[in-house]
């Protein structure tokens, strides 16, 4: 036997098969080796390519999975913070100041109301106004009749932890008046 023997059939795991493809021969000194790329079997031979492919697919499904969860959290909190109502029928009784229609790029209906606990409440100062926003033309064009007429109003509002320009500049956004 002799030291370059070539003869052995077990599968070298350097780097690749070095054997000529087509006549199973050994390579001569002058040639170069061939790295396979694995497809040429249908199983995993150990090749060192192989596991980082693996690696990098595995990776992938990680990063992937992980950019869904952040987008599906990112959706849900932005719905519970713009989109869904913390308080809902909610009154407030009062009287109407001002209505007007504000805003440079989306027009709403603002309304300010003076609160009838903050009027019939003798210990403090009256300080401020309380603001609202209109979303419906009809409802502000209601409260524009009763605005400086003294008539007491009962106003249904909802509202929300962040506002939306084209809901208005007020959290507190007034649904219907109540009769």
């Amino acid at each position: 036997m002799s030291m370059f023997d070539y003869s052995d059939e077990k599968p070298d795991y350097f780097v690749g098969d070095s054997r000529d493809k087509a006549s199973g021969a050994a390579p001569d000194a002058g040639s170069t080796l061939d790295f396979g790329d694995g497809d040429d079997s249908g199983g995993s031979h150990g090749y060192p390519d192989e596991a980082p492919r693996r690696r990098r697919g595995r990776a992938r499904r990680v990063v992937a999975w992980i950019i869904a969860v952040c987008v599906v959290v990112l959706v849900a909190l932005c719905y519970f913070r713009y989109f869904n109502p913390y308080a809902t029928e909610s009154r407030i009784d009062g009287y109407v100041v001002n209505v007007e229609r504000r805003g440079l790029l989306f027009k709403t209906y603002e309304a300010e109301i003076i609160s009838e606990s903050a009027l019939t409440d003798t210990t403090r100062v009256y300080s401020r106004t309380l603001t609202v926003s209109i979303p419906s033309a009809t409802l502000a064009h209601r409260l524009q009749a009763m605005q400086g007429s003294g008539r007491r109003v009962s106003l249904v509002t909802e509202r929300f932890y962040g506002m939306l320009p084209w809901r208005g500049a007020s959290t507190t956004v007034v649904t219907g008046i109540a009769d």
